[in-house]
């Protein structure tokens, strides 16, 4: 296995990553046509898989509020079974940054090992096997808190940055779908929208108290509301050709925002 990394790969890889926007996470790419070269594997479906990956480790490792970028590229050994991540960034990679990628990375390979003593067996080689429900919950909201406590200056950024904007389109949205039954799409819009808010104004509590201490009942609360965003925001987005919400945007120009606080649909609440 070669450890040397071609510098320009690194740049290239920035690029895609960050596309010209300041202040950003990583976008999430369509590879399905992109010729695949020098991949870790020969086969297609994995090295695919890879991209995802990559990208959720660069969007773990962004800490500070602005100005930074993360690239990161891996290198597998399948004969020793090693796997070298080399993290690349436009300053100099800290070391809580290296500590802070290891324990996650630790934690991962323990909840494996863990899912693979109940995980039925079966050909993984195309598709990534199922997550057994219910299992090493405690371990997963661990992970959890450490990847939000990490990048919380980061989170924070972008609450300050669209909360309020967010909040009152969501206000709007409700105002306008008062005592008419929501399709799917809104319904979708609507329970993302709610989870949102929760983690938003969870989130925005933690920052304005950094040396507060949640309890692992709050942390679960959030970290089921983030899998709730997980679910169904990809539905939300894909609506309508992916013009669902910029044509609700467009609605809901005309629509006087509500003044009050909390508004209640179907049971839930968004303040």
């Amino acid at each position: 296995m070669s450890y040397e990394l071609d510098p320009h790969h690194v740049i290239a890889m920035l690029h895609m990553a960050y596309l010209n926007q300041a202040d950003t996470f990583p976008r999430f790419l369509d590879i399905a046509h992109y010729a695949h070269e020098c991949g870790i594997t020969d086969n297609l479906g994995i090295h695919r898989r890879t991209f995802p990956i990559l990208d959720a480790i660069a969007s773990l490792s962004i800490n500070k509020k602005q100005h930074q970028v993360v690239a990161v590229a891996l290198q597998l050994d399948s004969e020793k079974q090693m796997v070298r991540l080399t993290i690349a960034e436009n300053h100099e990679v800290e070391d809580q940054l290296v500590k802070h990628i290891t324990n996650i990375w630790e934690k991962l390979q323990t909840l494996s090992d863990r899912y693979a003593v109940v995980r039925k067996p079966r050909d993984c080689r195309e598709n990534s096997p199922e997550i057994p429900a219910g299992v090493e919950t405690p371990l997963r909201l661990e992970i959890f808190r450490d990847m939000c406590l990490f990048s919380l200056n980061k989170h924070m950024t972008r609450v300050r940055k669209w909360g309020n904007k967010f909040r009152l389109f969501m206000r709007g949205f409700i105002k306008s779908r008062r005592g008419i039954d929501l399709d799917e799409f809104e319904q979708n819009l609507y329970d993302v929208g709610a989870a949102l808010l929760y983690l938003t104004s969870s989130l925005a509590d933690l920052g304005a108290n950094p040396e507060k201490q949640l309890t692992m009942d709050q942390w679960k609360k959030m970290f089921y509301e983030s899998l709730v965003v997980s679910k169904v925001i990809g539905a939300v987005l894909a609506d309508r050709h992916s013009i669902g919400c910029e044509a609700l945007a467009n609605e809901l120009q005309g629509i006087l925002f509500c003044s009050i606080y909390c508004t209640n649909l179907n049971g839930r609440k968004i303040c």
